[in-house]
């Protein structure tokens, strides 16, 4: 029934530059996180003498055949 009340008896936002600060941390986290993926994925792909493009649709092969094959 909170909730409910809630809908019906908005209140006022309170300490939304937290929430803006919590979400901007989030995206910056977020963010470093890709780019370190992506690098990986561009570092085996060159390991292999393989286009990063190539090297992404046969991996993508490889675990469809292993997992529902």
């Amino acid at each position: 029934m909170h909730g409910v009340h809630n809908i019906m008896h908005p209140t006022d936002l309170q300490h939304i530059y937290v929430g803006i600060g919590v979400l901007g941390a989030s995206a910056a986290i977020d963010s470093y996180s890709l780019y370190v993926a992506y690098e990986a994925l561009k570092a085996n792909a060159a390991a292999k003498g393989m286009a990063l493009d190539e090297f992404v649709k046969v991996s993508l092969f490889y675990f469809n055949s292993r997992v529902y094959g």
